[in-house]
C-alpha cells in the first residue's frame, strides 16, 4: 500500500539505497502522504479532488516519471 511504502522509505537507509540524492527524502515522503490521502478520499468517499489537488497529483506523478530506473 501507499502507506507501506510511505513508512519504508521513511527510513533514511531504505532511502540512501535508492540513490535519489536530486530528492528531498522528507519531501517525497510528505508528498507520499499527500497521494495516500487523496486515494483514500477518492475510493472511501467518493470525494473528487479540485483542479489544484490534481495538479499537485499530476506534478508528483511527472516527478516519479522522471526517477532512472
Amino acid at each position: 500500500t501507499i502507506g507501506e511504502l510511505q513508512r519504508v522509505l521513511d527510513h533514511p537507509l531504505h532511502w540512501e539505497s535508492l540513490g535519489l540524492k536530486a530528492i528531498e527524502r522528507v519531501t517525497f515522503i510528505d508528498a507520499l502522504n499527500m497521494i495516500r490521502e487523496f486515494r483514500n478520499r477518492l475510493m472511501h468517499f467518493k470525494d473528487p479532488l479540485s483542479p489544484e489537488e490534481i495538479s499537485r497529483l499530476t506534478n508528483f506523478c511527472n516527478l516519479v516519471r522522471e526517477i532512472p530506473l
